[in-house]
């Protein structure tokens, strides 16, 4: 009879509606956690705010917990979910366990369960679902796939607390987890499942089908509304008008009709966006609507306005002061939480550790495509071949080098045909300059419409674009700089700045042809460079015989080396010998030139990883400037990859170069700041700032970034 009772209790309590609501637990009126997939890399990233649209990284930005320790399939935690456990013992979150920099496709097969007390340390579970029903808690249960290991992705997981849904046991309450799911062989398109998790958070039921509106969708968000009544979900339609829409049920797990088709999120004409996670602020009952806009380039994390009954978007606003934002979550913040992550925050960033960040080859791959795509696609290819536009190529044909990426090759090709493979074209030598500046066609010995040639010659190199003949790519170059190598003057390079410009040109001439004259030339023309510009106490160079101490001094009196200056020089001095046969006479000159010019550089960089514009004053022009400082790092870089250079002795410097360099120059949307303007020495008083970026700085960032990924790797 007992058993008779118990038996017909758990049914009526599984056919009798329950009061309680779906909802997840809502705390805090101190402040918000940004959680959120980082633009840098695959992993988990925290920000705070105490206003909801005005953030400060958590550990710069950097990864709260080693992503590969809780993504046991792929190694990368996307698009993480949080929220704090119904009972408010704790937090949980879910994320997508998928490493695109890794797998190189866009498919995935898990997810992985988080659990914290503190939002510090985190334990996990992870769920691959190609091992299908053995790893659910419900094997027995109906299977939605015949075929689990074909499974294609498992995408965007987010949590709901649920009091309603009951366990085989009669335990009431578990929290759904929903996302999207493909399994390319059994359906068409993605689809939206559910399953249930335990409060233990550890064990998973199989999926269900949530909805199949007849086309793809992923990225929901549902929350339940008070104002209506009615659960509301935010997601991406993956066919038709771009846009996060809205759609309503009464219910949670079912019901869900398709959404309304004029109230939706999508602005500034037809951008596309994707990964929306809705908050509300602290004492409003109105929404917020955050999404990342991925069609932009560079893309930009929104966040717009809607009604309390999450209708009527309005207002998108960039979100500020976060570090690659991307799809992510927000969470209330109680004061005494707040403090304690800002706390926790502090002591890591004050710790050996933290200081030091590790950086994988894939981040540093990822931080390359971000800056390259956000300079090829802001600005166009086809301008002229003068040095500024010649020195960012440089850079671009070494991310080709790197990343194979064809697109980008693509870029300097244009750049190359749109000048006809030419420098300055005045075609008669007996006009041809090179005594002063100019930029008049007139200039073809000048160093600054030369180094054009170091991509021409590369492009050549690499046979790209395939042609029959292509030695039109390089014709241009062998009868300057024949010329040049043929002639009796040596003075050609009276300023710094054609250390760069051209030495390198000269060991590429000698590849392409054999001909030892161009490193006889390149050895007469540097000597004349030493008897004007380099001084031999410090071993560093002015930027040209007018500004030699003490002719010219900084304000203070003291001497003046330009950043900038001694930055190309160091640049070209490794860029000669990365292409100059170990066997050839002179070769031991450059390399104690390059060596000595490295320790002075060393000696004299800024405790934050810059170098000043005026290197050994800082008062000249204070702050921080990239160019010469991602010079120096390539160079250094190379030096020690190659050997020329101990990482002992350099590790320190080169760490802390490029900790500058993306921690202060690099900008959130791939923009390279703080760049000093087209000059020759440290101006007093000129502004350079996060927004002063220039197309051959970004070509030394690029350097510095391709030469950092091998010596990580």
């Amino acid at each position: 009879m007992k058993r008779y009772i118990l038996f017909l209790v758990a049914v009526l309590m599984s056919i009798v509606p329950i009061t309680a609501t779906a909802s997840n637990l809502q705390r805090g009126d101190y402040g918000y956690l940004y959680c959120h997939m980082s633009d840098y890399g695959e992993w988990t990233a925290f920000a705070i705010s105490r206003d909801g649209y005005h953030y400060k990284d958590l550990i710069g930005g950097q990864p709260v917990f080693k992503a590969e320790e809780h993504a046991r399939i792929e190694g990368g935690t996307r698009d993480a979910y949080i929220t704090r456990k119904h009972d408010g013992s704790g937090y949980i979150m879910v994320t997508t366990d998928m490493c695109v920099a890794k797998s190189h496709i866009w498919d995935n097969y898990g997810i992985d369960l988080l659990q914290s007390d503190d939002l510090i340390h985190w334990t996990s579970v992870t769920f691959d679902y190609r091992q299908g029903p053995a790893i659910f808690c419900d094997s027995e249960a109906g299977d939605v796939y015949k075929d689990w290991t074909t499974i294609n992705r498992v995408w965007a997981p987010q949590i709901f607390w649920d009091p309603d849904y009951l366990w085989p046991d009669g335990k009431r309450g578990g929290y759904m987890i929903y996302y999207s799911m493909l399994n390319r062989p059994e359906e068409a398109y993605d689809r939206m499942y559910y399953s249930y998790a335990d409060e233990s958070f550890t064990h998973l039921t199989k999926p269900r089908l949530l909805f199949d509106w007849g086309y793809a969708t992923i990225d929901a968000d549902i929350n339940y509304l008070e104002s209506d009544g009615l659960y509301h979900m935010l997601i991406k339609k993956e066919g038709g008008k771009p846009g996060i829409y809205t759609a309503t049920s009464e219910h949670l797990t079912k019901g869900w009709g398709e959404p309304v088709k004029d109230d939706y999120v999508s602005f500034e004409g037809d951008k596309k966006c994707e990964g929306s996670s809705a908050f509300q602020l602290i004492g409003e009952d109105t929404w917020c609507v955050a999404y990342i806009q991925y069609s932009d380039k560079p893309k930009h994390y929104r966040i717009c306005k809607a009604d309390k009954n999450l209708r009527h978007f309005h207002s998108p606003v960039d979100i500020e002061g976060v570090t690659g934002p991307q799809h992510g979550s927000f969470m209330r913040l109680t004061e005494e939480e707040y403090r304690r992550l800002e706390a926790w925050s502090e002591s890591m960033m004050n710790s050996k550790e933290t200081k030091e960040v590790i950086w994988t080859g894939d981040q540093v791959k990822d931080v390359i495509k971000r800056v390259n795509t956000y300079w090829q696609t802001n600005n166009p290819a086809e301008v002229r071949s003068f040095w500024d536009n010649a020195a960012y190529h440089t850079g671009n044909m070494e991310v080709y080098r790197l990343l194979e990426d064809q697109q980008m090759l693509d870029y300097s090709i244009r750049w190359a045909e749109h000048n006809d493979w030419k420098g300055a074209t005045e075609p008669d030598p007996a006009n041809w300059k090179y005594k002063t500046y100019g930029e008049g066609q007139d200039y073809v010995l000048f160093g600054d419409w030369q180094i054009c040639f170091q991509t021409y010659i590369d492009l050549f190199t690499l046979g790209l674009p395939k042609a029959q003949d292509s030695s039109f790519k390089v014709q241009r170059a062998i009868e300057v700089m024949g010329y040049e190598a043929d002639s009796k003057a040596h003075d050609y390079w009276w300023w710094a700045d054609a250390l760069y410009m051209v030495m390198p040109v000269m060991t590429k001439m000698y590849k392409l042809t054999g001909d030892a004259k161009y490193l006889r030339k390149l050895y007469e023309n540097i000597l004349y460079s030493d008897s004007i510009m380099l001084d031999a106490e410090t071993g560093l160079y002015f930027r040209d015989g007018k500004y030699v101490y003490p002719k010219h001094k900084t304000d203070q009196g003291k001497k003046d080396f330009w950043a900038r200056g001694d930055g190309w020089v160091l640049a070209g001095l490794a860029k000669v010998l990365q292409d100059m046969p170990e066997t050839y006479i002179r070769q031991p000159f450059f390399v104690e030139k390059y060596t000595n010019l490295a320790r002075a550089v060393a000696k004299i960089q800024q405790p934050e990883g810059y170098w000043t514009r005026s290197m050994m004053d800082p008062q000249q022009a204070p702050g921080p400037e990239t160019s010469g400082t991602a010079f120096f790092c390539y160079g250094l870089l190379w030096g020690v990859n190659n050997g020329y250079l101990s990482k002992k002795e350099f590790a320190p410097v080169i760490e802390k170069a490029w900790k500058y360099l993306t921690e202060t120059a690099l900008q959130a949307d791939g923009k390279i700041g703080y760049v000093q303007p087209i000059g020759e020495r440290a101006v007093p008083g000129q502004k350079v700032d996060a927004d002063s970026q220039a197309n051959f700085g970004v070509g030394a960032f690029l350097l510095a970034a391709c030469e950092y990924y091998r010596y990580i790797e």
